[in-house]
């Protein structure tokens, strides 16, 4: 990035200290206009002509992206509500068991089971 910056850099001071030499008592910068002048003066035109209709289309749609996103009137809104009757505040929550004691319960029913089977096998 350093680089191009100071080659550039160069490349534009050399480019203007060989323009600014004299020849016949007129810098070469001049001597260039002269053959160029008319195009230079017909591309800054077209340019800035191009540049101003650019502009006005892009403010033309930016007016038109925000008025269309606004509703027509009040009327043209919804109002969302939620019924009350079917709050969260009024249902009643199960009490939940804590896994590890849920798992230890059905550990001693599933043994309390397994017991009961082999006395009744054995008796």
């Amino acid at each position: 990035m350093l680089g191009i910056v100071l080659k550039s850099s160069i490349a534009f001071s050399v480019s203007y200290i060989v323009l600014s030499f004299q020849v016949n008592n007129t810098y070469i910068f001049d001597h260039l206009n002269n053959i160029t002048g008319p195009v230079g003066e017909n591309i800054q035109m077209v340019l800035s002509k191009s540049f101003s209709q650019t502009w006005n289309t892009t403010k033309t749609y930016g007016k038109q992206m925000f008025t269309s996103s606004e509703p027509d009137s009040i009327e043209a809104t919804i109002e969302d509500s939620v019924d009350k009757t079917q709050s969260a505040i009024k249902r009643q929550i199960a009490p939940v068991k804590k896994p590890v004691e849920s798992y230890l319960e059905e550990l001693r029913k599933e043994e309390r089971d397994g017991l009961s089977r082999i006395i009744m096998e054995n008796d």
